[in-house]
């Protein structure tokens, strides 16, 4: 029936942590699992194997509970009866980060070296909603040997095996599970059905093999496995006429390189959803998720790690279990089926808890941080009120500083350097109830004052009882480094703040209008494009679920374009105007009964809209805050040129990404809709002959755009409210995803903080737009220093300059605490360069993503790093003596 062909059988379980259950439910049955392997394995000689998902944390929520069984469990593991690693959990790819995903490898070693026991060295990824483009340069960049993927191939490739390529030529061989990683599971059923399984796949998949090898994944999600099962192998490969073994992924690996194959070349993003659903919409589910988790994200990779690292370079001790720590709250965060927002309402408090957890703890350690550096910089305070300001951003910044600063009511302050040199200030008085009240949304650094004071002050309890200032300055501060600013008493009693009734506005870059409707017209005066109408709102009825947005048909989209604004204020100072208005949209309530169309009954969705507008700037900042009412819709803001654009753009985790700007697909032959609508990271290039636009979020994910011959509209989900973990019924997909159980909380309702920013660029290129979008997104953070401050030894803090184009990925302790890990994406054109200056003298080391310590590559006192066109380089430093 077969040529004898080498089938390789992988007993496994698929483990959602959290999903249809909430984590304590599904624990239980974890217990379960695991004590009976720990029984049952040794009795079955024929059952080699059995692999855990690829992640760690199952480890570390049994053996939390488990104590007792850490040494039989790890001795099952060290002698390769249970397969483990390489990942903390197994994560979405679009929702979280390279660096993130980089972590998630990082703490999932930790967990198994504090085992002893060896790691699974594939990259596996068996259930992901789609692969991110930059995935194959992450697994190379670990030193993992493959990648085992499913969904969204499509018909990119329909063997086994493949290389897959980033758009930087990263590449990596991949495993794919055409049928999933359920092909060979029992699903309870008996060995004789069973039988039947593997045979009618191993037909299938000698037709598509790139070997003389296929892979039969013997689980499923939450399946215990059939132990007795292996024992027939032997008389089925008899009658099969095949060689049919108990075996690991890695085995299986090896097995495919071993015959060294001429595999076909994949490209890029995996999402087509022809034979399996890639649920494309989860981007934007649950939208409160993505928000925290962007935060948070940010939070650690762009402030904790580097100042934590300015620490340790000069020796100060730092508790590196608080940052992993605050990691592992993100990472529980991040697995498909929590960060996503596809499971019950119960799932998703325990993910909005970890993630807010998470913020809490890193806003603590940043002001833990910046006292302790504070401590070792000299500071003159003859000068006035001092404060120290951190710069994350990796190139030299002329920015505006916002810092609480605790002064009296009465009197009137300005803003010098260390030189004495005046700075453009202004002092406003925040709108809050309690000095921690802003620990979440993207307020949470501006408060750092109090929450240093806090964590020194003999007693807390004065601190309730004072209005802090909130003080905003221009600065011109120095790369990835600090700078002391004063506050001091002035004899200027005039007020920066001019009045304005006039909500337009003009700078050297373009002419901002303000509509009626609160929307906005643009003159680029760079490129000469006017934009019309941008960020208009606009509704659409959905009923679809959890994973699937699916229109209604006959819906008419609800825009704002005829709504009538309100001017609330107009602030304008010498260099930032604020122009805050309130806009109201009737919407229908929900769907009716038949979830054909939306109800006639109508509720008031407000926006309270801030747009910033910068004198030296070519951008507009929009501060958002929606109070969503309604159910079942999807809101979004539009963006539209003035032509026709080919292509859209969207950051990945180290490059650009390029899609078509018009694109629909569904029929029998696909699963899902193939729509274009995208997941970006952080932002959206659109650029064309004449558009060269970037717009930038902070936590939305998704964009989607269809063009006609003279315009392309594009439109950014603010939010999806949905009340379905799964529905059957969906114009857009052709069958449930998952349980259909009701998800209320998913509707959601309430008020929603959004931050993105419309930025004007000058030729468009993928380098111009890192550097517009990373100069919105990484602002400074500042903290009074005048109070309980202990002056210590002097700090020496090495200076980093870093050629246009090159921006920095992380600067952090390394995993051992032997080392800074320096990593940096070159995004520009051509080879090019990082300086290094340091007082005292640093060695570098060549190193990977794993942060394996690799060839000394420079010395010294001035060091100059070579860095390729679009690669990205992870190296590790020490400093040494004078």
């Amino acid at each position: 029936m077969y040529e004898k062909i080498n089938v390789h059988v992988v007993t496994h379980t698929h483990w959602d942590r959290e999903w249809y259950a909430p984590f304590e439910i599904f624990k239980g049955r974890l217990f379960s699992l695991i004590d009976g392997l720990i029984e049952k394995i040794g009795k079955y000689p024929d059952f080699k194997y059995f692999m855990l998902d690829g992640q760690t944390v199952v480890l570390e929520d049994y053996l939390e509970e488990n104590p007792q069984e850490r040494e039989e469990l790890a001795k099952l593991i060290h002698d390769y009866k249970i397969i483990v690693g390489p990942w903390y959990i197994l994560p979405d790819e679009f929702l979280v980060t390279g660096e993130a995903m980089i972590r998630n490898f990082l703490i999932g070693q930790d967990v198994l070296k504090s085992l002893d026991v060896p790691s699974m060295q594939i990259g596996y990824l068996p259930d992901m909603f789609g692969h991110n483009a930059y995935t194959p340069s992450v697994l190379r960049g670990l030193g993992l040997k493959a990648a085992v993927i499913w969904r969204g191939v499509g018909d990119a490739c329909r063997d086994t095996e493949f290389i897959w390529k980033s758009p930087n030529g990263d590449e990596i061989l991949t495993v794919n599970l055409l049928h999933g990683y359920g092909n060979g599971a029992h699903f309870g059923k008996s060995i004789s059905e069973t039988k039947k399984v593997f045979a009618k796949e191993i037909e299938f998949l000698s037709e598509h093999k790139a070997t003389n090898n296929v892979l039969i994944m013997n689980g499923t999600d939450h399946e215990f496995p059939m132990y007795e099962l292996v024992e027939k192998f032997s008389s089925w490969e008899t009658e099969m006429k095949i060689n049919l073994t108990h075996s690991t992924i890695e085995n299986y690996v090896d097995a495919v390189i071993h015959e060294n194959p001429s595999l076909k070349e994949v490209y890029g993003e995996l999402k087509n959803p022809k034979y399996e659903p890639v649920l494309k919409d989860v981007t934007s589910t649950r939208i409160y998720l993505k928000l925290l988790n962007f935060e948070a994200q940010h939070l650690f990779s762009r402030y904790v790690e580097p100042l934590s690292a300015y620490l340790w370079m000069n020796g100060k001790k730092v508790n590196l279990e608080e940052i992993k720590n605050g990691w592992k709250l993100i990472l529980k965060s991040q697995p498909h089926d929590s960060i996503c927002g596809c499971s019950v309402d119960a799932v998703h408090r325990d993910v909005e808890s970890r993630l807010r957890n998470s913020i809490e703890l890193g806003s603590s350690l940043v002001a833990k941080y910046m006292r302790e550096i504070s401590n070792g910089i000299d500071v003159n305070e003859d000068l006035g009120i001092p404060i120290l300001v951190f710069n994350p951003y990796e190139h030299e910044k002329n920015s505006i500083v916002t810092v609480e600063v605790i002064i009296p009511s009465n009197s009137f302050y300005e803003v010098v350097d260390e030189k004495g040199k005046k700075c453009e200030s202004f002092i406003e008085t925040p709108e809050r109830a309690g000095f921690l009240s802003e620990l979440s949304g993207k307020n949470y650094l501006k408060f750092l004052t109090n929450l240093s004071e806090f964590q020194s002050t003999s007693t807390p309890w004065n601190l309730f009882f004072r209005t802090p200032k909130i003080l905003t300055f221009k600065a011109k501060l120095p790369p990835l480094g600090f700078k002391v600013f004063f506050l001091k008493e002035s004899e200027d009693s005039k007020n920066s703040e001019k009045a304005s009734e006039n909500p337009d506005f003009e700078n050297d870059f373009y002419a901002f209008h303000l509509n009626d409707d609160g929307s906005f017209d643009l003159k680029d005066k760079v490129n000469d494009v006017f934009y019309k109408s941008l960020n208009y709102f606009e509704d659409v009825a959905d009923a679809g679920d959890e994973y699937n947005f699916s229109p209604i048909e006959g819906d008419n989209p609800i825009t704002s374009l005829e709504q009538h604004a309100n001017i609330i204020s107009i602030e304008e100072h010498n260099f930032l105007k604020k122009v805050n208005i309130e806009l109201k949209m009737k919407l229908p309530k929900s769907l009716d009964s038949s979830r054909k169309s939306r109800t006639k009954e109508k509720e008031t969705v407000s926006f309270h809209i801030l747009y910033k507008l910068y004198r030296d700037l070519p951008r507009i900042d929009v501060d958002l805050v929606l109070n969503n009412t309604v159910m079942d819709h999807k809101l979004s803001f539009v963006v539209k040129l003035p032509e026709k654009i080919e292509e859209v753009k969207n950051d990945g985790y180290f490059g650009m990404v390029s899609h078509p700007s018009d694109l629909k697909i569904y029929d029998d032959s696909y699963t899902e809709e193939l729509i274009s609508r995208y997941a970006m990271e952080s932002f959206a290039l659109l650029e064309e002959d004449k558009s060269k636009l970037v717009v930038t979020t902070r936590g939305i994910h998704e964009y989607e755009s269809h063009v006609s011959e003279r315009e392309t509209k594009v439109n950014f989900t603010l939010l999806r409210s949905v009340g379905w973990l799964s529905r059957g019924d969906l114009l857009t997909r052709k069958e449930n995803a998952g349980p259909p159980i009701p998800t209320p909380e998913g509707q959601c309702l309430g008020k929603y903080q959004h931050h993105y920013s419309f930025i004007l660029l000058n030729n468009g290129d993928e380098s111009e737009a890192y550097e517009k979008a990373r100069d919105f997104l990484t602002e400074p953070v500042a903290m009074e220093i005048g109070k309980n401050r202990e002056k210590k030894e002097t700090l020496k803090i090495p200076e980093f300059n870093f050629d246009e184009g090159n921006f920095l990925s992380a600067f952090k302790i390394s995993q051992d605490g032997r080392s800074i890990v320096m990593r940096w994406v070159n995004h520009s054109k051509s080879e090019s360069k990082i300086y290094v200056e340091s007082p005292l003298n640093i060695e570098i080391k060549d190193s990977n993503m794993r942060e394996r310590e690799g060839e000394r590559i420079a010395f010294g006192k001035k060091i100059a790093l070579k860095s390729a066109k679009g690669k990205t380089k992870t190296a590790l430093i020490r400093l040494g003596r004078e």
